[in-house]
């Protein structure tokens, strides 16, 4: 992801220390999980906020490099209590990445109108079509400007909030600090899709993900008939997404158009992969 400019990326104006093989995966074994480790550099000089959104507003989002791997599926989605629980609000399946190295690498999304204010982390993830079995995270930190009724606040470990039911895929330590985490949900977008990560979820090679619980506001692309659902203990859900997911205005994209509200626009960094 290049913008927003992700922790320890290149063009972070506030990195203090920078990662020079930023398009590496997270770690089999999940060890890294989330952020790659770098949500830690909250609360430092190399931890400041690099963009600002308003809710309901609409952004872009690019990505570059060559290395697509055909492809793919994305998510994008926020945390406020430090990288604890995440809450899904655009899911892109299939055509994330574009295959075609040449292709211009836009993408959109909306902040959703009830998100909370304050700091929170904003994460990009990806699964790959084709090659090893991975699963890609760059986090950045953001600002959402106003916000919601939980009103304006920093990142925090959610201890003065409401209780999250988190749909727990995640492992080790990890997991544990997820299923007893606790946040205010405004929008009450779905938990982040984990896999690949040595979670006993795994995405099937050669395909463009069906994430189990992608939201309301959806992107599809690439072919139809590439997709499929994850393999192993991935959590039920509702593949095809939309209000079933969570409540407010079902908004659905499809390639080459847009059905409900406008969207807004991201741009996400792939670059050369192992």
């Amino acid at each position: 992801m290049s913008d927003p400019p992700p922790l320890r990326y290149k063009t972070n104006p506030y990195k203090t220390t920078e990662d020079h093989d930023y398009t590496s995966p997270l770690s089999a074994s999940g060890s890294n999980f989330p952020c790659k480790g770098y949500q830690k550099d909250l609360g430092t000089p190399g931890g400041l906020s690099v963009r600002t959104y308003s809710p309901g507003g609409t952004y872009k989002l690019v990505l570059a490099g060559s290395a697509t791997h055909a492809g793919g599926s994305c998510q994008l989605s926020l945390s406020y209590d430090g990288g604890k629980s995440w809450e899904v609000f655009k899911s892109y399946i299939g055509g994330c990445v574009k295959p075609d190295p040449g292709s211009d690498q836009t993408f959109s999304f909306t902040i959703p109108g009830g998100a909370r204010g304050g700091e929170a982390l904003f994460a990009w993830t990806w699964f790959n079509n084709l090659g090893n079995r991975e699963m890609y995270m760059n986090c950045a930190v953001v600002t959402i400007s106003g916000g919601g009724s939980g009103g304006t606040g920093g990142i925090s470990d959610g201890a003065s909030d409401s209780p999250l039911v988190y749909d727990n895929q995640g492992i080790g330590k990890r997991a544990e600090v997820a299923e007893h985490s606790i946040q205010k949900r405004d929008w009450g977008g779905p938990s982040l899709f984990i896999a690949n990560i040595g979670n006993g979820c795994t995405v099937p090679a050669g395909k463009d993900v069906l994430f189990p619980n992608p939201g309301s506001d959806v992107t599809y692309g690439g072919n139809e008939a590439n997709r499929a659902k994850p393999e192993g203990n991935c959590g039920s859900g509702n593949y095809g997404g939309g209000s079933g997911v969570y409540g407010g205005a079902v908004e659905r994209r499809v390639e080459g158009g847009v059905v409900g509200a406008v969207a807004a626009v991201v741009v996400l960094l792939v670059g050369a992969c192992i």
